[in-house]
C-alpha cells in the first residue's frame, strides 16, 4: 500500500495555496457547468464513413436514414493528403444529402498511433509526407504514425480546410491524433529539433532545463519544468485550433479528444469549450467494454469532458475497432455513455471499414430507444452525492484512474474539477497534495482514496476504496451515512446512477450482462426495480 508521508502532508498547505498558479491554464473550473446547458432536442445520431461507400452503394444514404442516422462525416484529409479524389468526395456528399443526411468531414491532421484506422485498398496511406516530421518522444525516438505539429503540417491542414470549405463542407472534426501523447496516461510533447527550438525561443530554456524536463517526464514528476513544457505544447495546439476556426466564418472545426484526454496530453480542454468537441471514450472491443472498469472509465471520461464541452457541440465516440470487435449489442449498449453524460450527439465510428449491415437491426433498435429516453431525461443539471475529482495532479502526471470504478456503487455521482468543504470526494493519490486546507480540516468532508493512508493531522473522514470490489463495497457502506436522503441503489450490484433532484428522477445503468432486481432507497421509502441487462432505466424517486 502506498503511503502519503507526513513530510508530504506538511507540504500540502504550501502546495495547495499554489495549486491555481501551478496548474495548467486549462485546469481552471468552468464558470458555468456544461451540464447546465439546455437540452434543445433529443440526442442526434452520426456516423463516420469513407466516401467510397456512397460511390459503391448509392442506396447507402437511404439505408442509414432508415436506421436513424442523421449526419455522416466523410473521410477527407488524412496524414497530409486527401484520402480520395476530391470530386468523388463531393459526389459522395451529394449522394448522402439527396438521401436526407447532412454531410460533413473528418480530418486526420497529423497521423494516428499505429494502424488505428484500418487501411482500405491503400486509400489511406499510413505515412505522412516527406516534408513533414514524425514526433520524437522523450528518448528521441520517432512516434509512428504521429506527425509533429510543425509549420509544414500546420500549413497543410489550413490549406486543406480552405479546400474543404470550397467543396461545400461547413463542419470538420480533427480526429483524435490531434494531441501530443500516444495514449491516455502518457505525458506528451515533441522533442524534435523544431519543437525544442521553438520552446527555447519562447521560454529561454537552457540545456539543463531540457534535461530536467526529460527527468520529470520519465519520472512522472509534477515540477515547474514539466508544467512549463505542457503549457507550451498545449498553447500551440490551442493556437492551431484557433487558426483552423479562423479559416472561414461559416466553417466550424472541432477536436476529437481521446478518452481521459487532458493537459498531460497537450490538450487545454478549458480553452476548447467553444468548438465542436468529441468527449473521449475508449473500450472498442467486447473484451474491454465487457467489464465494469471499462465502462466506468469511458463514463468518467465523458463526464469529465462534459464539464467543459457544451451539450449541443459535444459528440460521443461510439466506436468499435476493428468494426466487429464489439458485437452489435455491445455497440448499441455503448450509447449509455453519452446518455449518462448528457452528450448531445452520438457518433458511430469504425475506422475506415463500415460496420456490417447485419449490425443495423440491433443498432437501429438501440438508436430508437436512446432517442426516446434522451427526450425523457430531465432538463436540469444532475447532482452527485459522490464526486470524482479531476485535479491538477491527475491532469498532469496520472497514469491510471482506479477510482473511476466507484461510479458503479449505485450512488449518484458526478465528475468535478474543484473541491470544497462538505460532500464525498473520490481523490487519487496524485491529487492528494492539492486538497485545500479547509477541506482537510472539515470533519463533514469524506475523502475516498485508493491505497493512501490518512495523515495524522487531517480532520476530514478518510476511506480507502482499494482496487478490488470487496473493498469498494465496504467503502460504499461507510459512505452511505454521509449522503443523507439522496436516492441510491442499495446492495452490491454494479450500477451507475445520475440524479435529477428537481424532477425527482434517477437514471440507472445496469453494468452487468444479466437482468438485475435492485432495491432503490428514496424519500418515499424503498422501491424495487427490474433493470434489464446492460441497459438504462429512468425511474421516479420523488
Amino acid at each position: 500500500m502506498s503511503q502519503w508521508t507526513r513530510r508530504r502532508f506538511l507540504q500540502t498547505g504550501t502546495v495547495a495555496a499554489c495549486a491555481a498558479a501551478n496548474a495548467t491554464n486549462a485546469s481552471a473550473d468552468a464558470t458555468q457547468p456544461a451540464d447546465a446547458s439546455p437540452r434543445q432536442k433529443p440526442i442526434t445520431f452520426n456516423i463516420c464513413l469513407h466516401p467510397i461507400q456512397f460511390i459503391r452503394d448509392p442506396e447507402l444514404g437511404k439505408f442509414l436514414v432508415d436506421q436513424g442516422i442523421e449526419k455522416v462525416w466523410l473521410a477527407g484529409y488524412f496524414y497530409g493528403r486527401w484520402c480520395y479524389d476530391k470530386d468523388k468526395i463531393v459526389k459522395a456528399k451529394q449522394i448522402a444529402e439527396a438521401a436526407g443526411l447532412r454531410a460533413e468531414m473528418i480530418f486526420v491532421p497529423l497521423g494516428h498511433p499505429g494502424n488505428s484506422l484500418g487501411e482500405l485498398e491503400e486509400l489511406v496511406p499510413l505515412t505522412i509526407p516527406k516534408h513533414w516530421r514524425y514526433r520524437l518522444n522523450v528518448d528521441g525516438k520517432e512516434v509512428r504514425h504521429c506527425g509533429c505539429l510543425n509549420d509544414a503540417s500546420w500549413r497543410g491542414n489550413i490549406e486543406a480546410l480552405r479546400e474543404a470549405r470550397q467543396m461545400g463542407f461547413h463542419e470538420v472534426f480533427m480526429d483524435d491524433d490531434l494531441r501530443l501523447s500516444v495514449g491516455p496516461g502518457v505525458i506528451g510533447g515533441c522533442f524534435c529539433p523544431d519543437c525544442i527550438g521553438r520552446f527555447r525561443k519562447e521560454t529561454g530554456a537552457a540545456d539543463k532545463d531540457l534535461d530536467e524536463i526529460r527527468r520529470q517526464v520519465r519520472g512522472r514528476i509534477r515540477g515547474d519544468a514539466l508544467m512549463q513544457w505542457l503549457r507550451f505544447h498545449g498553447g500551440r495546439l490551442t493556437a492551431f485550433m484557433d487558426a483552423c476556426n479562423a479559416v472561414a466564418k461559416d466553417l466550424s472545426v472541432g477536436i476529437m479528444v481521446m478518452y481521459m484526454g487532458h493537459e498531460q496530453a497537450g490538450i487545454e480542454i478549458n480553452n476548447l469549450r467553444r468548438y465542436l468537441f468529441r468527449v473521449g471514450e475508449g473500450m472498442f472491443s467486447d473484451a474491454s467494454f465487457g467489464n465494469v472498469s471499462g465502462k466506468m472509465i469511458s463514463l468518467a471520461s465523458a463526464m469529465f469532458h462534459r464539464c467543459y464541452a457544451q451539450r449541443h457541440l459535444s459528440y460521443s465516440e461510439s466506436t468499435a475497432f476493428p468494426p466487429t470487435a464489439l458485437s452489435a449489442e455491445n455497440l448499441g449498449r455503448k450509447l449509455a455513455v453519452p446518455l449518462m453524460a448528457g452528450v448531445g450527439n452520438a457518433m458511430f465510428m469504425s475506422g475506415i471499414q463500415p460496420f456490417p449491415k447485419t449490425y443495423w437491426p440491433t443498432l437501429s433498435r438501440h438508436i430508437r430507444q436512446a432517442k426516446t429516453l434522451s427526450g425523457q431525461i430531465p432538463n436540469e443539471r444532475p447532482e452527485g452525492a459522490i464526486k470524482l475529482w479531476f485535479g491538477p495532479g491527475v491532469r498532469s502526471v496520472a497514469g491510471a484512474w482506479p477510482l473511476a470504478d466507484c461510479l458503479a456503487l449505485g450512488i449518484p455521482s458526478e465528475v468535478v474539477t474543484t473541491v470544497s468543504p462538505g460532500g464525498v470526494y473520490l481523490a487519487q493519490a496524485e491529487d492528494l497534495p492539492f486538497l485545500p486546507e479547509d477541506v482537510l480540516r472539515d470533519p463533514e468532508t469524506t475523502i475516498v482514496t485508493s491505497g493512501a493512508s490518512k495523515p495524522p493531522t487531517v480532520r476530514c473522514k478518510w476511506l480507502d476504496a482499494g482496487r478490488e470490489w470487496p473493498t469498494r463495497w465496504q467503502a460504499k457502506r461507510a459512505i452511505l451515512p454521509a449522503i443523507g436522503p439522496t436516492p441510491h441503489v442499495t446492495g452490491e450490484t454494479p450500477v451507475a446512477a445520475r440524479w435529477f433532484p428537481k424532477a425527482g428522477k434517477l437514471l440507472l445503468w445496469n453494468l452487468t450482462d444479466s437482468a438485475q432486481q435492485c432495491d432503490v432507497a428514496c424519500r418515499s421509502g424503498a422501491k424495487r426495480e427490474m433493470l434489464e441487462e446492460g441497459r438504462l432505466a429512468l425511474i421516479d424517486v420523488g
